[in-house]
């Protein structure tokens, strides 16, 4: 089965894509969903713009057809990540360097030509964008798929030696600004991991942070008045290290508050993402690990996730050996190459740190699917309900492939997998 023809399509992603540096420091005026004032970030035009997508869609020799989308995370350009994806400036690389590189390359086999591919086109001056590459290893994984007529879960589990021990993964859903409606949202549909929320600016927490200890506990409250008896979700709270900011990004400091955030919350265990930045990914590990130290020292159960500033493999690596969080965001899109999130998710695992295999609001409904199956094959501890901030449609889409995997791998005869990892 070889790759006859390469298309390059252009379309929309999930969401927008935003400059979190002009938001972090004040400059966007919310105008409705428009955001005024002038960009920060060098390839911003403006504050938020329509996130572009490019499908690429190999036709192969049996006349399947199969499909990756290239997108890149709200966030764009930073904390050490590529610019805002544009699908145009994508898709004349695609015509110009890619379609003829992969016209008659055998897909039967994924990982040695993924790797190929990321190798070549990932490294050197000038790699493509990690958009383009994560949109062409979908592509790649789709094919081997089509073409061994096998589901995408069992491709990867064997291409990586992984035993397929199918699992209900956590579903993490994301409410962005829209805390309270979301929340609600996710409660109603017991959702395993809530709210997510968009703590991108300082001023959400409150001068001393009470602003998110009230929000916490109308959380507790609120999953009491409404949610069936036995429900019990996490709560993940991302702080876009907004709680570093609050208290002079002293760690020990930050540690304190979050213990406070833990007690809001009983008996609910509780996940911070991001709480601390620095200047430097050096800045953020040092950080990071004191305040993982400091919280398991006073015998805190709170999860630290890291994110980001851990945008690669190596990066991935570094904070899973540091100790600088218990639970890693294997942020898809800023990887590059779906390899590249393989590997990642194996090497939290052996470090002992839980693999968050996530991504960003900007994904299309395809790449969530993809997603779904990757974790289902290599155990993720936890997984986003992508695309989309609305929470309905994305945690359909999550959800209800993610029980079409598992009926599907259980009518194969795979055996339960176990319960979530804890981290070491």
């Amino acid at each position: 089965m070889v790759i006859q023809q390469v298309l390059a399509v252009s379309g929309f992603g999930g969401f927008y894509v935003d400059d979190l540096q002009a938001v972090k420091a004040g400059r966007a005026v919310p105008d409705g969903m428009f955001l005024t004032g002038s960009p920060v970030t060098p390839g911003f035009t403006r504050i938020r713009e329509p996130a572009e997508v490019l499908s690429i869609l190999l036709l192969l020799s049996d006349r399947q057809v199969a499909q990756g989308d290239c997108v890149s995370v709200v966030y764009s350009g930073y904390g050490g990540r590529d610019p805002v994806f544009r699908a145009e400036t994508a898709a004349a690389q695609v015509e110009r360097d890619l379609a003829p590189a992969l016209v008659g390359r055998d897909v039967r086999r994924f990982r040695p030509l993924a790797e190929a591919c990321e190798a070549e086109w990932g490294t050197g001056p000038h790699p493509l964008h990690t958009a383009l590459r994560y949109g062409l290893s979908q592509a790649l994984l789709h094919a081997t798929a089509l073409a061994r007529r096998r589901a995408v879960a069992e491709i990867v589990a064997e291409e990586y030696g992984v035993s397929l021990r199918p699992r209900l993964v956590p579903i993490c859903a994301q409410s962005g600004d829209d805390r309270y409606l979301g929340a609600d949202k996710m409660i109603m549909k017991q959702v395993p991991v809530i709210p997510h929320g968009n703590f991108t600016h300082v001023r959400a927490l409150g001068p001393r942070g009470e602003a998110l200890r009230t929000y916490v506990r109308w959380l507790r409250e609120r999953v009491a008045c409404f949610g069936p008896p036995g429900y019990r979700p996490v709560f993940h709270l991302d702080l876009y290290g907004t709680a570093g900011e609050l208290f002079d990004h002293d760690p020990v400091a930050v540690a304190d508050f979050l213990i406070e955030l833990e007690a809001e919350a009983r008996p609910h265990r509780l996940q911070i993402e991001a709480p601390l930045f620095g200047e430097s990914q050096a800045d953020v590990l040092r950080r990071m690990a004191a305040l993982v130290a400091a919280l398991e020292q006073r015998g805190s159960h709170i999860w630290v996730v890291a994110d980001e500033f851990a945008n690669t493999l190596a990066d991935i690596q570094a904070f899973a050996e540091a100790r600088a969080a218990h639970m890693i965001q294997v942020k898809m899109p800023d990887l590059g190459g779906v390899t590249q999130s393989i590997a990642a998710v194996l090497a939290c695992h052996r470090h002992g740190v839980c693999a968050f295999l996530g991504g960003t609001c900007n994904e299309t409904d395809h790449a969530s699917r993809m997603t779904v199956h990757i974790a289902v094959a290599l155990g993720a501890d936890q997984i986003y309900n992508k695309p989309g901030l609305s929470v309905d449609e994305g945690y359909m889409i999550a959800y209800n492939e993610l029980q079409r995997v598992l009926a599907v791998l259980a009518a194969r005869g795979y055996p339960t997998g176990p319960g979530d990892h804890q981290p070491r």
